[in-house]
């Protein structure tokens, strides 16, 4: 199974409720490219699922705009999140 690292893992404690890419740059000051990179690691491994942050946006994930959606943890992902709280 996939393990996030360190990074990771602090963006997913950062995703109980939707975020914009802009709010996760500030609040994690991570650098852009790599927060992107972490994101798309994370979609991958249905960790996070993103929503179009405005009505009317695509349905379909854009992968080189990662700026037009709210990423939010999946169930996976909570699910992760509490199995290392215990």
């Amino acid at each position: 199974m996939y393990e996030p690292d360190v990074l990771e893992r602090q963006v997913l404690s950062r995703l109980i409720f939707p975020e914009r890419f802009e709010e996760l740059l500030e609040e994690t000051r991570i650098p852009e490219n790599i927060l992107g990179d972490i994101l798309r690691q994370l979609l991958h491994h249905r960790l996070v699922s993103a929503v179009p942050a405005e009505e009317g946006a695509a349905v379909f994930y854009d992968v080189d705009d990662l700026r037009l959606y709210r990423y939010r943890l999946s169930r996976r992902g909570y699910d992760f999140i509490q199995t290392k709280k215990a």
